[in-house]
């Protein structure tokens, strides 16, 4: 899949939400949930068709790989930036969690994986290729578009340095954990570090790598969602001794569902930079990480 054709839509819907200040963006929000479960139901029919029940647990094993370990060389890698430089930036300001949240519930996509993996193994062939580009088109125009009507980009800016070294973090630590988590399972290292560097964006990660190759990409999507599961279960634990460092154990869903649990765990002074961090991660990988998935 041409990596420009990817970046486009990403980057057009991001200057539409700039120039559009944010209009129409609760009307998107609720358009993104049929387009991620639909795509997650494509991803299922390649599944079903293409993938033989007895790597499950090789699947599973793999996921759980993707989750954990991106997820803590993350926050090692935060826990060393946050302290080498100061938190001055980390201002405070009250903030609720965007209702986009709602596509990433794990048991809403399950059900369309499941059903997709059905569906592909009573047809015995996966839908359309060309099917699963379109919708991937349309999530990253609508999340192009709510970032930059969400945040903009005196928002980012106004989260001072410690969400960028968060999102920094985020992205080096997905680097190193996917391909030690690729060297373990035995993938490429390219493809290993792709799964980490999506930061929890299963939604995105899950159809690229699908298109080059369907295992990887069920372990991607899979292996995200878990780390989704990971930051709401671990992040109030962690945050008794670190809670700005442990906001990189969620990635990208803190500017949504991860949001809620930093807010009540350790505050206002993190959730400004957490939803930071996620604002930056959903604009930078959905350029950056079909670019890379390209060339590795």
């Amino acid at each position: 899949m041409p990596a420009m054709e990817l970046a486009l839509p990403a980057v057009a819907g991001l200057l539409a939400g700039f120039y559009m200040r944010g209009a129409y963006s609760h009307l998107v929000e609720r358009l993104i949930y049929p387009v991620v479960w639909a795509l997650v139901f494509t991803i299922g029919t390649g599944v079903g068709s293409r993938i033989e029940p007895d790597v499950a647990a090789e699947i599973l094993y793999g996921s759980l790989l993707v989750a954990l370990l991106p997820g803590a060389a993350s926050v090692a890698v935060a826990f060393v930036l946050t302290r080498l430089a100061s938190q001055g930036d980390a201002e405070e300001g009250r903030l609720v969690a965007s209702s986009y949240g709602g596509i990433r519930s794990p048991v809403i996509i399950l059900v369309f994986l499941i059903a997709g993996t059905a569906v592909g193994r009573l047809a015995g062939h996966p839908l359309s290729q060309d099917i699963s580009t379109m919708l991937l088109y349309v999530l990253l125009l609508q999340a192009g578009y709510l970032v930059g009507g969400s945040v903009g980009l005196r928002g980012i800016i106004s989260g001072g340095r410690v969400g960028g070294l968060l999102a920094l973090s985020c992205i080096i630590g997905g680097l190193l954990g996917g391909a030690a988590a690729a060297h373990i399972a035995g993938w490429s290292v390219g493809s290993g570090a792709a799964m980490g560097m999506a930061s929890g964006w299963y939604s995105l990660v899950g159809p690229i790598l699908y298109t080059e190759d369907p295992y990887l990409g069920v372990v991607a999507l899979l292996g995200n969602m878990l780390r989704e599961t990971l930051h709401i279960i671990a992040y109030p634990i962690l945050a008794r001794r670190m809670p700005i460092a442990a906001v990189a154990l969620g990635g990208a869903t803190t500017m949504d569902t991860g949001l809620p649990v930093v807010l009540a765990s350790a505050g206002e002074r993190a959730a400004l930079p957490a939803f930071v961090q996620g604002a930056m991660l959903t604009l930078i990988l959905s350029v950056i990480l079909p670019l890379y998935v390209s060339i590795i």
